[in-house]
C-alpha cells in the first residue's frame, strides 16, 4: 500500500514484557461481504512475518472509517526490544492466512507500518544520587578526568605507534586496540556504537568549542576501534605503546541507530546488535564516597532525548540527557560510594525518549521506557568533561551552586477548607537554571472520583498568561514626592531621578553590559599572541581591548589582542572606549516584559537576558488565597467597628478572589484565582537597584563570570481586614525576605481596578514615611533582612498596625519587635530585646499575636529569635509607653528576660535559632502552652554540612514565669523509624508521663531513634487542632541540592507524646482505624509521623482541606515539585491566621 490509508501512523508502544497486545485500526470495507484484517508483528525483528506473530480480526460490510480491534493473546517468547514492523492486510480472498502474509490476492490492501517494541527502565538504585548542574567543588580531590581533547594524556614511550592507512578497519585483525586511552568500549554492532567525534565548525562554535581541531572520528564497534574516518593519509591518529589513543578529539558518543559504516571484509558478521557500553576502571577506597561529573551535549538537528544508563558500584541510575541544541548542554553528578579497592563506571545508551505524537516512549508519572534506536532517526549520547572526584573536604554550597531543576519551597495554597467541586489548590515552583517561576492551579478529585481528594487537573499556569508588556498595570513607590500618596504607575517618567540612576547601564561594543562607572570584561582563555580562541567555553560576550577599542570578532584573523593575558579581568574608565549608552527605559520596558532586545539565536545583538518565561522565580514567597468569605471575626469588636465588619463581609463577596505571590522579578504579583491572569503588580522601591543585575545577559548563567541569582521579592504575604479612617479596608502586607530590608503596604479592596492611590506605604532601613525623623534611625539601625511573616492586628490603644519583628542582619544586630500603623507607615512602638552584639548576631524571627479575652485585641505577642530566645511581649495596656517584654530579669538595672532559652544541652554551649513562627494554645490547668521548634533553613548554603548539629521541638508552658532549662522540662524520644511501604515511613513517639505540678513543658530532640544525627530542624509554624499539634520537620541532603527529606508529625500537644489513636492512613484504605497502627515492640503503636521521601523537603505548614465529616487531607508542597496529601481523621480547628484566640 500507499501508506495512505485510514490506518494509524503510529501504534501504541508494545512492551516486551507484555502477556497481550491491542491497537485499534480504522477500516473501511464496501465490497458487499465480510473481510478479514490480517494483522502481523515481527516480534523477534528476524525480517519475517510468522504465523504465530499473527492475528485477526472481522470487518463487517457497510464500514466506512470505522475502529476495528486488533488483539495479540498471547506474545512470542523471542520478542526483542526496538522497532520492527506491522504487516496490516485487508482481503475477503481466502488465499490469504496467517501463514501466507505475502501471498497474491485478487482484492485488498498491504501496507507496513513501524512499531516499538520498549522495555521499562529499572528503577533507579536507591543507593546512588543523581544531580543535575552541580560542579566539582574546588577543595575535591580529582581521581581522573577526561575532556577528550588529546591534552589529559601522554605516551608511556615517545615512539608512537605506526599511522594508519585510509580506511583501515581495527578489530580482530589489529589487536589490542579496544582500550582508548583508559576508556573501555564493549557491545557495539551495525546499529550501535560508541565513536569519538568531531563536531561541525557551526556546531561546535554554538557549544563553545574550538572550531579549528575537528576532522577526526574514531568508529567503535565490538569493544575495538573499527574505522578511522575521514580516510588519513598523514600520521594524524597515533597510539602510545600500549595502544591508546593519543590523537586530540573533543568528545565521545554512544550512537544507537544505523551507522553510515558498510565494512566491506568478512569482519561485519561480528557487529552485534547489543549495546556500546564506555568504560573505566580506577583505583578506590572501599566504603569512600566518589562523585562522577560529566557533560551531556545535545545533538545538532531534530533529535529525540535519550536515556544513558550510568554504572557505578553503589547501583545504576538513569539520566536524560538533551535531544538538540535548544536543550543546551546538561551537566550531571552522581554520587555513589566505592566497594573495593578498584571502581568501574560504565555509561550505556539505554534508548530513545520520543515525543506523545509519535507515541514512542514519552516519559510518564509511573516510568520511562526505551525501544532502544529508532528505524529512521538516531538517538545519539555524546560525552564530555568526565570527571571522578572523591570529596576531601566539607562542601560548602549557596543558591547560585545548587543543582539545577524545578523545585518548590514556598507553602500550597487552597482556596477552600473544604473539599468541593471548586476547591482549587495553588502552587508555586522555580527553575533553579533559569531563575524563572511557576504558579500553578489545579483541581480536586471529589466524591464523584472517590473523594480522595488528589489533585486531578491543572487548571492554570499564571506565566503562560501574561498580558502584554505594554497591557500590565505595574505599579511603583516614589519615596521623594511631595504628596501625600507617593504610589506611582511603574513608567520612565514617574521615576525620581535616583531612580532612573539605578537603571542606567551602558553596553560594550561587543554586547556586555555593565554600570556607567566602568566596563568589566572576563577574558578567558585568549591565546594573546595571535588572538584566537583556543576554547570558547565561558566567552559569551566579544572582547574588549586594553586600549578600549572593541575586538570584533575571534574569527578574523590578524586581530591582534594586545596587552591581554590568560584569563585576566579588563576593566576600562567609565563609559568610554568602544562603549555606547542604551536608554536605561529599555531596561524599564525589559521588565514590564519587552523582550525584542533579549540576546537570542535568532537576535545575536540583543543585549539583555532571555527569559523563557517573563514570571520570576517564586522561593520563599507563599502564594495567599484572598477570597470573597475572609472574615476575621471582628464583629466582636466594640463600637461601630464590631457593628460596621459584617456590612463589609457583604461587600467582599462581590470581589475577584486573588492568589497574591511575590516573585525574584521585583514584583508582587495578583493573579485572578479563577483565571490565572495578572489583575495588577508592584515593583517596591527597594528592590529597584537589582532591576539592572537581572536583565544582564550573565545573569543566572553557568559560567564563572555569571552575575549571582539576586532575590527581591522573595518574602512571606500576609492579608488581613483592618480599621482605617472609619472605614473597613483589606490590606496586604508584602516583606521582602532575602531580597532586602523593607515592608509595603497595599490597599487591596478592588484588585480588579488597582491604582497608584492604593499604595499606602513603604519603608526600608533607608527611608520612611515616618515625619518623626528620630523613626529613621529606627529603621536604619534595626530593620534587617525582612524574612519573618507580618501580622495585621488591632492594638490596645485604638490603631491598626503592623506587628513586624526586625529580621536577620540589620545594623545594630539585636532583636527588636516593631508596631507599625497601618494606616500610614508611622512607628507606634519599637521594643529592643536588647539581645545582641556585632560578634554574637541576632534578630527576631515571625512573631504570633495572641488575644486573650476573645475581644479580637491584640494582648500579648510571642516571637524566637536567632540565639534561641522565646519572647514574650505585653501589649495589653492602652498606653503604648507602657508595652514592654513581659519578662524581666531581677538584676540591677533589670534587663529583659526570654521566657525560655533554647538550647542543645543544659550547659547552653550552643544555642538553638528559632527561626519557626511560635503556636500558642491554652494550658488546662492554667496559664498558656507555647510550641516552637528550633533550626534554620533558607536555601543550600543552610544543607548538612560536617557533623549536624541537633535542633529540638519544645512545648513550653507560659504560666506566669521563665523556664529555666531543659532541667523543668520532661524528655520525649523518637522510639522507631519503620518503612511501611515503597514511599512511606513511619515515626513512633515515646508516652513520658509530664507532671505539670512540677514540670513546665516538654521537648523532643529531632534525632533518630538509635541517636543518629541528621540535621532534622523545624523552620515552620505548628499547627493545632483539637489537642492535636500538627507539623513538618525537614532533613536537608548532605550536596547542593534542594532534595532532602520531611516528617509530617501528629502529637499529643500537652505532653508531646504519641496519640493513643491512629489517626493518619497509613494503609491508604481512606479508613482511619486500628489497621493504621504498625507494630512496635511486637504490640500496636500510633505513628507520630510519616514521610514521603518523594516528596522531598517540605518548608511549611501542611494546608488542610476537610474530606469527609470523619477525614481531611493535609497538602503540603515538595522541594522536588510535587504536592502531597497525607489522610488523617478529622481534627478540630481553632485560631485565625494572623492572630490566636486563646478559649
Amino acid at each position: 500500500g500507499s501508506g495512505e490509508s485510514d490506518y494509524p501512523v503510529s501504534f501504541p508502544i508494545l512492551k516486551e514484557s507484555a502477556s497481550s497486545y491491542s491497537t485499534n485500526i480504522k477500516v473501511t470495507n464496501t465490497t458487499g461481504t465480510s473481510a478479514t484484517v490480517f494483522a502481523w508483528i515481527d516480534f523477534n525483528k528476524n525480517g519475517v512475518f510468522d504465523a504465530n506473530e499473527a492475528t485477526t480480526a472481522v470487518a463487517n460490510d457497510g464500514l466506512e472509517n470505522e475502529s476495528v480491534t486488533l488483539t495479540w493473546n498471547t506474545i512470542p517468547n523471542d520478542i526483542k526490544i526496538g522497532t520492527t514492523y506491522i504487516r496490516l492486510r485487508i482481503t475477503t480472498d481466502s488465499a490469504v492466512n496467517v501463514a501466507a502474509p505475502s501471498n497474491k490476492a485478487n482484492n485488498g490492501e498491504v501496507e507496513d507500518y513501524i512499531i516499538a517494541i520498549a522495555q521499562d527502565v529499572p528503577p533507579d538504585s536507591p543507593n546512588v544520587t543523581v544531580l543535575t548542574g552541580l560542579d566539582p567543588q574546588p577543595c575535591e580531590q580529582v581521581v581522573f578526568y577526561d575532556n577528550f581533547d588529546g591534552t589529559n594524556f601522554s605516551s608511556s614511550s615517545d615512539a608512537p605507534a605506526p599511522a594508519l592507512n585510509a580506511g583501515i578497519y581495527l578489530g580482530e585483525h589489529r589487536s589490542g586496540h579496544s582500550s582508548i586511552r583508559n576508556w573501555t568500549v564493549t557491545g557495539g554492532g551495525s546499529k550501535t556504537y560508541a565513536r569519538t567525534v568531531e563536531l561541525s565548525p557551526s556546531y561546535a562554535a554554538t557549544l563553545g568549542y574550538n572550531i579549528a581541531n575537528y576532522g577526526t572520528s574514531v568508529y567503535l564497534g565490538n569493544g575495538a576501534v573499527r574505522r578511522v574516518y575521514p580516510p588519513i593519509t598523514t600520521d594524524h591518529l597515533v597510539f602510545d605503546d600500549r595502544n591508546r589513543l593519543l590523537t586530540p578529539i573533543e568528545a565521545v558518543e554512544i550512537r544507537d541507530a544505523p551507522d553510515d559504516l558498510t565494512p566491506t571484509n568478512d569482519d561485519q558478521s561480528h557487529w552485534g546488535p547489543e549495546a556500546v557500553k564506555l568504560s573505566r576502571t580506577f583505583p578506590s577506597e572501599p566504603g569512600k564516597v566518589y562523585r562522577l561529573f560529566f557533560k551531556a551535549l545535545p545533538e545538532l538537528g531534530d533529535f529525540n532525548s535519550g536515556i544513558i544508563r550510568v554504572d557505578t558500584p553503589s547501583g545504576s541510575v538513569h539520566v536524560k540527557t538533551p535531544g538538540n541544541v535548544d536543550d543546551g548542554v546538561t551537566k550531571f553528578a552522581i554520587e555513589f560510594t566505592a566497594t573495593s579497592t578498584t571502581s568501574t563506571i560504565s555509561f550505556v545508551n539505554y534508548g530513545h525518549i520520543g515525543a506523545n505524537s509519535g507515541g514512542w516512549c514519552a516519559q510518564t508519572s509511573s516510568a520511562w521506557c526505551t525501544v532502544g534506536g529508532l528505524l529512521d532517526n538516531a538517538n545519539e549520547v555524546t560525552l564530555d568533561d568526565i570527571m571522578v572526584t572523591e570529596s576531601s573536604c566539607t562542601q560548602v554550597c549557596d543558591i547560585n551552586g545548587a543543582t539545577t531543576g524545578i523545585y518548590s519551597s514556598a507553602s500550597v495554597q487552597s482556596n477552600s477548607k473544604r473539599l468541593n467541586n471548586s476547591t482549587r489548590l495553588y502552587q508555586a515552583q522555580f527553575d533553579a537554571e533559569r531563575w524563572d517561576g511557576y504558579l500553578l492551579s489545579y483541581d480536586l478529585k471529589t466524591a464523584n472520583n472517590n473523594n480522595n481528594g488528589n489533585t486531578k487537573n491543572l487548571k492554570w499556569d499564571a506565566a503562560e498568561q501574561l498580558p502584554s508588556y505594554e497591557q500590565r498595570n505595574i505599579f511603583s513607590y516614589n519615596p521623594l514626592a511631595t504628596s501625600s500618596n507617593k504610589g506611582i504607575a511603574f513608567a520612565w517618567d514617574n521615576l525620581n531621578t535616583n531612580q532612573k540612576t539605578l537603571l542606567q547601564t551602558v553596553v560594550a561594543s561587543g554586547g556586555s553590559s555593565a554600570s556607567c562607572d566602568g566596563i568589566a570584561e572576563w577574558v578567558n582563555n585568549i591565546d594573546y599572541a595571535n588572538g584566537t580562541i583556543v576554547k570558547h567555553q565561558n566567552i559569551r560576550y566579544k572582547v574588549v581591548r586594553a586600549d578600549g577599542v572593541a575586538w570584533k570578532d575571534p574569527s578574523v584573523a590578524n586581530n591582534n589582542i594586545a596587552n591581554v593575558t590568560w584569563g585576566w579581568w579588563e576593566t576600562l574608565g567609565a563609559c568610554s572606549g568602544g562603549s555606547s549608552s542604551t536608554p536605561p527605559q529599555n531596561i524599564l520596558a525589559w521588565v514590564r516584559g519587552d523582550q525584542s532586545e533579549e540576546k537570542t539565536v535568532a537576535n545575536a545583538s540583543g543585549i539583555y537576558r532571555h527569559r523563557v518565561r517573563l514570571l520570576g522565580d517564586i522561593i520563599h514567597s507563599s502564594p495567599v488565597y484572598a477570597g470573597k468569605y475572609d472574615s476575621f471575626g471582628y464583629v466582636k469588636l466594640a463600637g461601630t467597628e464590631g457593628s460596621s465588619y459584617a456590612n463589609f463581609l457583604t461587600t467582599k463577596r462581590s470581589r475577584t478572589p486573588i492568589v497574591y505571590v511575590g516573585a525574584n522579578d521585583g514584583m508582587l504579583h495578583a493573579f485572578d484565582a479563577n483565571t490565572g491572569e495578572e489583575q495588577f503588580a508592584y515593583i517596591p522601591n527597594e528592590v529597584i537597584p537589582k532591576l539592572k543585575a537581572i536583565s544582564d545577559i550573565k545573569y543566572g548563567c553557568q559560567e564563572s563570570d555569571c552575575l549571582p541569582h539576586e532575590a527581591l521579592v522573595d518574602g512571606e504575604l500576609t492579608v488581613g481586614d483592618a480599621y482605617i479612617g472609619n472605614t473597613w479596608h483589606s490590606i496586604l502586607l508584602g516583606t521582602l525576605g532575602a531580597g532586602g530590608k523593607g515592608i509595603f503596604a497595599l490597599n487591596v479592596d478592588n484588585p480588579d481596578n488597582f491604582s497608584s492611590s492604593d499604595i499606602l506605604w513603604e519603608l526600608s532601613a533607608n527611608q520612611s514615611p515616618d515625619p518623626d525623623t528620630s523613626n529613621t534611625s529606627v529603621y536604619s539601625d534595626h530593620l534587617g533582612n525582612t524574612v519573618p511573616q507580618p501580622s495585621i492586628v488591632r492594638l490596645n490603644n485604638g490603631a491598626w498596625a503592623a506587628v513586624i519583628s526586625n529580621g536577620y542582619d540589620s545594623a545594630n544586630h539585636q532583636a527588636v519587635l516593631l508596631l507599625i500603623d497601618i494606616s500610614n507607615g508611622h512607628l507606634i512602638k519599637a521594643i529592643n530585646t536588647e539581645k545582641g552584639t556585632a560578634s554574637e548576631p541576632n534578630g527576631l524571627s515571625s512573631p504570633i499575636p495572641i488575644d486573650t479575652n476573645r475581644d479580637r485585641i491584640t494582648d500579648f505577642i510571642y516571637a524566637g529569635d536567632l540565639q534561641g530566645n522565646l519572647w514574650k511581649f505585653d501589649v495589653s495596656n492602652s498606653n503604648p509607653d507602657n508595652w514592654v517584654v513581659a519578662y524581666m530579669t531581677s538584676s540591677t538595672p533589670a534587663v529583659p528576660a526570654p521566657l525560655f532559652t533554647a538550647c542543645e544541652t543544659n550547659t547552653c554551649s550552643r544555642h538553638q535559632a528559632i527561626t519557626a513562627k511560635p503556636q500558642v494554645g491554652k494550658h488546662p490547668k492554667g496559664g498558656y502552652m507555647v510550641y516552637f521548634g528550633t533550626g534554620k533553613y533558607a536555601d543550600p548554603s543552610d544543607n548538612v554540612s560536617g557533623t549536624p548539629d541537633i535542633e529540638t521541638l519544645y512545648g513550653i508552658r507560659d504560666n506566669g514565669s521563665v523556664v529555666a532549662s531543659l532541667d523543668n522540662l520532661v524528655q520525649q524520644t523518637v522510639l522507631q523509624e519503620s518503612h511501611e511501604a515503597s514511599d512511606l515511613n513511619t515515626r513512633v513517639l515515646s508516652h513520658n508521663l509530664v507532671d505539670y505540678t512540677t514540670d513546665k513543658g516538654w521537648y523532643l530532640k529531632l534525632l533518630k531513634a538509635d541517636g543518629t544525627k541528621e540535621g532534622e530542624r523545624i523552620i515552620s509554624q505548628a499547627l493545632l487542632r483539637g489537642g492535636r499539634l500538627i507539623l513538618t520537620t525537614l532533613i536537608p541532603p548532605e550536596n547542593c541540592g534542594w532534595n532532602g527529606k520531611s516528617w509530617l508529625m501528629e502529637i499529643n500537644a500537652i505532653n508531646g507524646r504519641q496519640l493513643p489513636v491512629a489517626v493518619l492512613d497509613i494503609n491508604n484504605d481512606r479508613k482511619i482505624n486500628h489497621s493504621d497502627k504498625v507494630d512496635y515492640n511486637n504490640q500496636s503503636a500510633a505513628p507520630s509521623g510519616v514521610q514521603k521521601p518523594s516528596i522531598g523537603m517540605v518548608l511549611h505548614s501542611p494546608v488542610i482541606i476537610n474530606h469527609t465529616s470523619s477525614t481531611e487531607g493535609k497538602y503540603v508542597n515538595g522541594s522536588n515539585g510535587g504536592i502531597g496529601m497525607f489522610r488523617e481523621s478529622t481534627s478540630k480547628a481553632s485560631g485565625r491566621l494572623s492572630w490566636r484566640q486563646i478559649r
